[in-house]
């Protein structure tokens, strides 16, 4: 009975630590019901989907597999992302990353922009449904990631303006590409901590997406490094970080003497989660 599994469900999230939000999610990806439906929901409703349900809901439980890895899809910002464990899940806090590139980039007439370990595409295809003038460069060093990227594209038909490029980091952009932004979500997790992480993150996310190196700060560093020479002077430079790194990353900043008006953004739990920057007059 449908309020019998979904209770029984919810009674088991709770018993095994994982947000019982997680079951409707299950519940919204297999079967298409939209949540009023799911919350109104008759005793049979579920009927036709409950064994499917229950083997999912099994591997979540005994295996520590996120929900989004077992369906195949996130819901992140109005989007539905098709994600696999080569991409990193989109988390909710980063959609303030793209708040904070289309702020800037608002009155600019057509934008270029490149976003840097671009996974499912998340931040590249929100951007690109906001601004429709601008072009993102959407680059990642993993074909299995890229091969995602290309499928979330396709469903919002964004392939004109979001070229996709692999390798690592600004190596494959064009030698001459002159942007108005760069944005990123980088590993940025110390090596030593990866271990440390939730089940869901240290044995199902791709290492490559999380792991910073011995201080967290190996890719950022190359991030700054690199980015004047594509970032138009005034450019935007804007990044997601670890709480508790703000500060290590903006002194690295003013160290790399390329850079102004740096400073770090909280997000809503009020953490210092991004630093943005612009590239000085040279």
């Amino acid at each position: 009975a449908m309020a019998g599994w979904r209770q029984r469900a919810i009674g088991q999230a709770f018993t095994a630590n994982i947000d019982i939000a997680e079951v409707d999610y299950l519940i919204l990806s297999v079967s298409g019901l939209d949540r009023l439906q799911i919350r109104l929901a008759q005793e049979n409703l579920l009927a036709p989907w409950e064994d499917a349900l229950e083997q999912l809901w099994q591997k979540r439980l005994r295996e520590r597999i996120p929900v989004q890895y077992l369906t195949g899809l996130a819901y992140w910002r109005d989007l539905a992302l098709k994600v696999s464990p080569a991409t990193l899940i989109p988390r909710p806090e980063t959609e303030l990353l793209v708040d904070l590139a289309i702020d800037f980039l608002t009155n600019y007439p057509n934008p270029v922009l490149a976003d840097l370990g671009t996974g499912t595409g998340a931040l590249a295809i929100a951007i690109a449904r906001a601004l429709p003038a601008c072009t993102v460069y959407a680059v990642d060093l993993s074909s299995e990631a890229l091969a995602i990227a290309r499928t979330n594209i396709e469903t919002y038909g964004l392939e004109k303006q979001i070229p996709l490029l692999q390798g690592a980091w600004f190596s494959p952009l064009p030698p001459d590409l002159q942007l108005d932004a760069l944005i990123s979500n980088p590993p940025y997790i110390p090596t030593a901590m990866v271990g440390e992480l939730a089940e869901e993150v240290r044995l199902h996310e791709p290492h490559l997406a999380l792991d910073g190196g011995s201080d967290g700060l190996q890719a950022i560093r190359v991030l700054i490094q690199e980015a004047p020479r594509f970032l138009k002077p005034g450019g935007f430079w804007g990044i997601e970080v670890m709480a508790g790194q703000a500060g290590s990353v903006i002194s690295c900043l003013e160290k790399a003497g390329d850079y102004e008006h740096i400073g770090s953004v909280k997000d809503l739990a009020g953490i210092a989660r991004f630093v943005i920057a612009s590239v000085s007059a040279r």
